[in-house]
C-alpha cells in the first residue's frame, strides 16, 4: 500500500511538473511572437547611424514596461514607477524632437528678413541674411548655446533618473 502511494504521488508530481513546463514553454513562446511583432515597425525604422534611433526604441521598451506596471496588481508603489518611467519617456521624446525653443528660433528668423541662396562653389550654396553679419553671428551663438544647455540638462536628468530609480522598475 505504502508503495502504491509512493508511485502515485511520483506519478502525480512528476506529470503535473512536466505537463506545467511545457505549457509554460508554449505561452511563452507565444509572448515572444507577439513582442517580435510589438517591436518591429520600431525596429524597422532603426538606423545604426543616429543615438535618437536607440532612444526611441528604449523609450518604448519603457512605455511597455509602464503599462505593465500600471496593470500589475501586485506592484508596490505603481503609481511612483509609472510616473517616474513617464518622466523617463518624456524626456527622451523631447530629444528625440530636439525642439527646445521653437518660439525663439522663429523670432530670430523672422528677424532676419529675407533670406537668399548665394552659391559658394558649383553645387555649394549659402545661406545669406539681409542685415549685419556679426550681429546676426552673435544671436545665432547664444541661441545655439541655449538649447545645447537644454539638451544636455535633459540629458544629465535622464541619465540621473536612469541611474538612481530604474532597479525598482520591474513587474
Amino acid at each position: 500500500m505504502k508503495l502504491m502511494s509512493k508511485i502515485s504521488d511520483w506519478w502525480y508530481i512528476d506529470v503535473y511538473y512536466r505537463v506545467k513546463e511545457v505549457f509554460s514553454s508554449i505561452i511563452c513562446f507565444k509572448e515572444s511572437i507577439s513582442r517580435i511583432f510589438a517591436y518591429l515597425p520600431i525596429i524597422w525604422k532603426s538606423r545604426d547611424w543616429d543615438f535618437d534611433y536607440s532612444l526611441s526604441l528604449f523609450g518604448y521598451s519603457l512605455s511597455r514596461l509602464r503599462k505593465v506596471i500600471e496593470n500589475d496588481k501586485n506592484h508596490c508603489h505603481t503609481k511612483k514607477h509609472a510616473k517616474e518611467i513617464l518622466t523617463v519617456e518624456r524626456l527622451i521624446k523631447r530629444l528625440i524632437e530636439n525642439d527646445y525653443i521653437p518660439m525663439e528660433w522663429k523670432k530670430f528668423h523672422d528677424d532676419q528678413g529675407e533670406v537668399r541662396f548665394v552659391e559658394v562653389k558649383e553645387g555649394w550654396y549659402e545661406m545669406v541674411y539681409e542685415g549685419d553679419k556679426v550681429e546676426h553671428s552673435k544671436k545665432l551663438k547664444i541661441l545655439s548655446d541655449k538649447e545645447v544647455q537644454l539638451k544636455k540638462r535633459d540629458m544629465e536628468l535622464l541619465c540621473k533618473i536612469i541611474t538612481r530609480k530604474s532597479r525598482n522598475w520591474w513587474s
